[in-house]
């Protein structure tokens, strides 16, 4: 299974989703913990964010409004990858993911067994499922 590391570089999480040609790539720490997901969603709101030329407000949303901006220009996958992890354990039926897929409104679920990442699932696994289903 394709990971990458926190401290790899954008660019890295870029190539990877475009090679593999999947949507998200699961985000690991130098002892292979899960940390975070990074998305086709995280990476086009930092290309969309980082054209935009916005100040940092000075207001009470100060501080969200600078986690946004350096999620918006950093390159490093820590900065811009999703948090916390939505996790399934591997026991949860097909039922249970698409439920938990459809109520988060996430596209990738990684699957999580003591603490360590045991693969993904996507909409388009669940998707493909259905079609072995007999009638």
């Amino acid at each position: 299974m394709t990971t990458i590391d926190e401290g790899q570089n954008v660019r890295e999480a870029i190539e990877i989703v475009n090679a593999s040609k999947i949507g998200a790539v699961p985000v690991v720490d130098g002892e292979g913990r899960l940390t975070g997901v990074v998305t086709e969603g995280d990476l086009l709101r930092r290309v969309a964010s980082s054209w935009a030329r916005r100040a940092v407000p000075h207001t009470r949303d100060r501080e969200d409004a600078l986690a946004d901006y350096v999620k918006a220009r950093s390159w490093r996958v820590k900065d811009v990858m999703s948090t916390p992890v939505i996790s399934a354990a591997p026991t949860a039926t097909a039922s249970q993911l698409a439920e938990l897929l459809q109520a988060r409104g996430i596209k990738h679920l990684p699957v999580v067994e003591n603490g360590r990442l045991a693969g993904m699932i996507s909409r388009r696994d669940l998707m493909r499922a259905l079609l072995d289903v007999p009638r």
